[in-house]
């Protein structure tokens, strides 16, 4: 068994250490102003019409800020969404002359008597009733089957991409810990034609990746993870998934993607991840409900090694509660199914990371005082911190220490939720579905990227409104 690390910031050091960290820089320009909101679904109601079941609904928007380079006209758009959604469709004012070969599927409940339409990622589907879940697998496939239709008018082959796991700007306040992948907590995916984009884009030799980017892109705390326990956690989604499937549902095994960087199959071998597959082709509803599955294990394991950190550290004055505290988690992880020496590692690398600022000044206006030694030296840090250099590990132990009114810039510790992406680069598009054998996930601990970026293999800027 490994040892873990006194200071896991040495971990990180030595996964950087070894990487190439020159990476490119790719611009796309936005096309228009961005909505974040609900006011998106009055948008796609112009757009592509709302698809309902009684509890849910589901609409296709263009995208504001492009992940791929503008190529399509507006007047191209438009006839080929006519056409796709049998409407009159519309784009939103102030629109650019080219738009780019992709859209937004949006979901979301109708009512609040059922929870908070704006908190409705895959991760928070999970917390749902299955009724729920069946009806937003029906609205999502819909949408998302005439959304590859549309981009096969304008453009060709899509591929399927999305997010779950937003922490938002009050949770961040709460725990001090990073946002994950999407920007929002509203459920979307991204369709779009990608060739094009790996032809045509071309890395901006004028403009520099910052200390930021390159961390975000290199993902230390991910590989470091996936490096140690991923076996462990493809395991776990193995049993889980299993066990979650509805009678009848298809079987399903989970397989662990190892980085590959020489991988010429696979758009994104570089990257840790999993592979999802299905005894044979399922419709997009089955995927719905498996990713919706998958988010809620991932999230109640992390939950779990979060939730048993903040308890340890309220307890770090007691050597006979931290005991406990550890025997704890080692038992809750051989239940997911974690062998005797890998739950004993993960337990003992949780623990050795530092809690954030804001997570001791929370324990402190608890009342906990074994933690005022800790909070007075992390002040001091803090105040230290400021003058540090613009440089990785700075960078990276910065948020660590960052006072609680800075929240809003925090990036780089873990994340509050258990953020990761997915992709469906491989399915049939019928005439009433989408069909495929297996899809992608991507969990992500340290980093706001997802499938576009891994996919060019660079950071990417975006502006978010034009």
């Amino acid at each position: 068994m490994k040892e873990h690390s006194p200071n896991p910031f040495a971990d990180v050091m030595k996964h950087l250490n070894n990487k190439d960290l020159t990476i490119p820089v790719f611009k796309a320009e936005p096309v228009m102003a961005r909505t974040d909101n609900l006011g998106v679904f009055e948008e796609g109601n112009r757009f592509s019409g709302i698809a309902s079941q009684p509890d849910v609904q589901a609409c296709v928007t263009i995208v504001a800020s492009a992940h791929t380079p503008s190529t399509v006209s507006r007047e191209a758009m438009v006839n080929a969404a006519s056409s796709t959604f049998k409407r009159n469709s519309k784009l939103p004012p102030g629109v650019s002359e080219l738009l780019p070969p992709q859209s937004i599927v949006w979901w979301t409940l109708k009512s609040e008597k059922l929870g908070n339409p704006n908190y409705s990622d895959f991760l928070e589907l999970a917390t749902m009733d299955q009724g729920i879940q069946e009806q937003f697998g029906v609205v999502i496939a819909d949408r998302t089957h005439k959304a590859t239709k549309l981009i096969e008018k304008v453009k060709g082959r899509s591929i399927i991409w999305g997010s779950w796991g937003n922490g938002n700007l009050d949770e961040k306040k709460e725990t001090g810990r990073s946002r994950g992948v999407p920007t929002n907590k509203i459920g979307h995916s991204h369709v779009l034609h990608i060739d094009e984009a790996r032809e045509l884009l071309l890395p901006q030799n004028d403009v520099q990746p910052t200390v930021k980017d390159i961390i975000n892109f290199a993902d230390p705390w991910t590989h470091i993870v996936q490096d140690r326990f991923g076996d462990e956690i493809e395991k776990v989604l193995n049993t889980q998934l299993h066990d979650k499937k509805k009678d009848g549902a298809t079987d399903i095994t989970v397989t662990r993607q190892v980085p590959n960087q020489t991988d010429t199959e696979s758009i994104v071998g570089g990257y840790h991840g999993y592979d999802i597959a299905f005894a044979s082709e399922v419709p997009y509803t089955e995927v719905v409900a498996t990713m919706i599955n998958t988010a809620g294990t991932l999230e109640s394991l992390y939950q779990l090694i979060v939730s048993s950190h903040e308890e340890y550290y309220r307890n770090i004055g007691s050597t006979k509660q931290k005991d406990e505290i550890r025997r704890g988690l080692r038992e809750q992880l051989a239940v997911y199914g974690f062998n005797d020496d890998k739950a004993l590692e993960l337990t003992n690398f949780s623990f050795a990371l530092k809690p954030t600022f804001t997570q001791l000044q929370r324990l402190k206006n608890e009342g906990v005082t074994d933690v005022d030694g800790l909070f007075t030296k992390y002040k001091k840090v803090s105040e230290r911190m400021k003058d540090v250099d613009d440089s990785i590990l700075g960078e990276i132990a910065t948020d660590t220490y960052r006072p609680p009114e800075e929240a809003h810039l925090i990036g780089r510790t873990f994340p509050v939720h258990a953020s990761a992406w997915y992709l469906c680069d491989n399915y049939t598009v019928g005439e009433n579905e989408i069909r495929l054998k297996n899809f992608k996930i991507f969990p992500t601990l340290s980093s706001s990227m997802a499938a576009t970026e891994r996919i060019y293999g660079g950071v990417q800027k975006r502006p978010l409104s034009k």
